[in-house]
Order: structure tokens, then C-alpha cells, then sequence
């Protein structure tokens, strides 16, 4: 069985808090920002403030793969994210991730690795692992009190990321092996 099946099986579902403002974009956003640092013409980030759900697709991007398992990140490109002291500061363009290893021979989802190092475990057969995303600073997590959920989302298409550079500047950004660090520690 091709890896292609599996990534698209064990798609997580996304729970995005209550207040979210701004939902994920597509690559083009990121593209756009990232040519607009060279001087072009400015995003408009308030085009992209207030979406009523998220813009299709998810990414993926395999990370390593063997005969029996594959380790595959998703992430979610977000317009903007809220940060620092009282959410002061924010970034545009901020690409957020968790890492889901699959059993190839089972069929199986064995962990999901999210941003803070937590990792979930899986001993049963599922299908869909639930991430819940918190409000505007988005950070993937395993749970949420039921009091902060808000829009349930399942993504049906999804895309290979496609690292690779343009010029000088790697299209994913400065943090794109942010994934990376969360899987090999």
C-alpha cells in the first residue's frame, strides 16, 4: 500500500477554540508574504481576519518513512498569529504542525507529537486523531476543556507541502523545521 491512503486515513480532525480569528490560509498567503518582505506590495491582513472556517487544503509532509512505519507531519498555514505579553505581538504567515507516526503493517495510529513536546499514544484502532487548536496563537494540543471548543473541522483534501527553496528564501520560512525538533526529541 502506497503512503498516499494512510496520510489521507489518519487526517486529524481539527477542534479550533472559541474567539479564533484568524483560520488557516493556503500557500499562496505564505508565498505572498514572504515575496512582500522583498518590498512588493503589502498583505492585506485584515482580508484575512474574521473567516467563518478554514481554507482548504492541509498540508502534509512525510518526515522519515520505513517498510513498517511513516512519520508525517500536517500543518496548517495561519494568516496570523497573536503572541507575547497580553497577545501584543504576532506574526503573519506563522505555520503551526503536529507529527503523526503511522503503523504501515497495522494500519494503525501509533503517537501524534504536538508543538510542546507532549505526545499522545494510541493503543486502539482509530481513524482520525483530534486536535484542538487554542485561540489566535494556535498551538495544537490533546485536549481543551469542553468550555473553550468551538469550530470542529475535517479537512478532505490534502497536499503535499512540497519543501523546497526559491532563491535565497525557503517558501516555508524561518520556523518550518519546527516540526522537525518535535519529532527528534
Amino acid at each position: 500500500m502506497s503512503s498516499l491512503p494512510l496520510i489521507r486515513k489518519f487526517r486529524p480532525i481539527f477542534v479550533f477554540s472559541k474567539g479564533e480569528k484568524y483560520y488557516p490560509v493556503n500557500k499562496i498567503f505564505l508565498k505572498s508574504h514572504n515575496e512582500n518582505e522583498k518590498g512588493s506590495n503589502d498583505i492585506r491582513l485584515n482580508e484575512t481576519e474574521n473567516l467563518t472556517s478554514p481554507q482548504e487544503p492541509l498540508y502534509y509532509h512525510i518526515i522519515e518513512e520505513d517498510d513498517t512505519e511513516i512519520a508525517v507531519a500536517y500543518i496548517l498555514i495561519f494568516p496570523y498569529t497573536s503572541n507575547g505579553f497580553f497577545n501584543i505581538f504576532g506574526k503573519r504567515g506563522d505555520i503551526l504542525s503536529c507529527v503523526c507516526v503511522i503503523n504501515k503493517i497495522t494500519k494503525t495510529i501509533k503517537e501524534v507529537y504536538y508543538w510542546d513536546k507532549e505526545s499522545e499514544i494510541y493503543d486502539i484502532k482509530t481513524t482520525r486523531p483530534v486536535i484542538f487548536v487554542t485561540a489566535n496563537n494556535h498551538h495544537f494540543r490533546k485536549e481543551m476543556g469542553e468550555e473553550f471548543r468551538g469550530l470542529r473541522w475535517e479537512p478532505e483534501k490534502i497536499e503535499d507541502f512540497k519543501l523546497k527553496k526559491i532563491g535565497q528564501n525557503t517558501l516555508e520560512g524561518k520556523n518550518m523545521d519546527q516540526f522537525l525538533k518535535i519529532y527528534k526529541t
